[in-house]
């Protein structure tokens, strides 16, 4: 696993709890929180330039933006 990829959760439970590896419900939310904030980050870090990257390439302004928030989702 990469420092990108997002880390295993279990699978819920029958009735719809996720317990086991990270304990309480609680801790999973918390995990996707952190994720999130970690991808938001290098989002913010990297998308200006790859769009830049792409318009050095020939791409217009609306299709390098377009291409690169494809890329980044």
């Amino acid at each position: 696993m990469s420092e990108h990829d997002p880390p295993d959760f279990p699978a819920p439970t029958a009735t719809g709890s996720v317990r086991g590896a990270l304990g309480e419900p609680r801790a999973l939310g918390a995990a996707r929180a952190e994720l999130d904030a970690e991808f938001s980050s290098f989002y913010r870090a990297t998308i200006r330039p790859l769009v830049g990257f792409l318009l050095n390439h020939g791409a217009t302004l609306p299709l390098a933006a377009d291409i690169a928030q494809e890329v980044m989702s």
